[in-house]
């Protein structure tokens, strides 16, 4: 048997490669790489909201935004954070619902303004804490509406040495089969059960 414990991320998530600074105004403005994600913990309520600019691509060097370029969040000016992994980029903390439509507006140096949107969904997991038996699987809905195109879900299964991952990509999808060929893997004893939805 398997004890379950069940926790939620909902994210939109992307990676970045170089982490040189360059400043905005140095670059032609068109040849600007706009990255923005956003990402919700349901275990401390918290949003994240990211911003990024490069040149020379999605990994090229990163841009700090120099005046009258500005990146906002849903009217809201983010600032630039810059550290030794990501180089240069712009975040934003902060409390509500995950589920309002996330808009960020890049003003480029030029004074062009181009509009991102993002909207998350959610997907908190519904099974009832306690005993699973490994040999009858494990099928876990939701809360929140079937998965869209481009839109993964992925349970991850945490025992006392491993984290197990299983994904599903299937359009118009409301819950997840985790099969007991694939629990086989899976310790018995207490797990930590991740739910995330990502979507691209």
């Amino acid at each position: 048997l398997i004890a379950v414990v069940c926790l939620l991320a909902l994210s939109f998530i992307t990676s970045c490669v170089s982490n040189e600074t360059a400043d905005s105004d140095k670059v032609a403005q068109s040849e600007i790489y706009q990255t923005y994600s956003v990402s919700y913990s349901m275990t401390d309520g918290k949003m994240t909201l990211f911003a990024s600019f490069r040149f020379g691509g999605n990994a090229g060097t990163t841009l700090r935004l120099v005046k009258p370029s500005t990146v906002t969040w849903n009217g809201k000016e983010m600032q630039a954070e810059n550290n030794i992994f990501q180089g240069t980029y712009y975040e934003l903390v902060e409390s509500g619902d995950p589920s309002v439509n996330h808009v960020f507006v890049f003003t480029d140096t030029l004074n062009k303004v181009y509009t991102n949107q993002i909207q998350l969904l959610s997907a908190e997991p519904l099974v009832s804490e306690g005993s699973h038996s490994i040999s009858k699987g494990l099928e876990i809905r939701w809360i929140g509406p079937a998965l869209r195109e481009g839109e993964t879900i992925s349970c991850n299964i945490k025992d006392s040495t491993t984290t197990h991952s299983f994904t599903t990509t299937m359009k118009g999808q409301e819950s997840f089969v985790v099969t007991p060929d694939q629990l086989k893997t899976v310790k018995k004893g207490l797990v930590n059960l991740y739910f995330k939805r990502t979507y691209s």
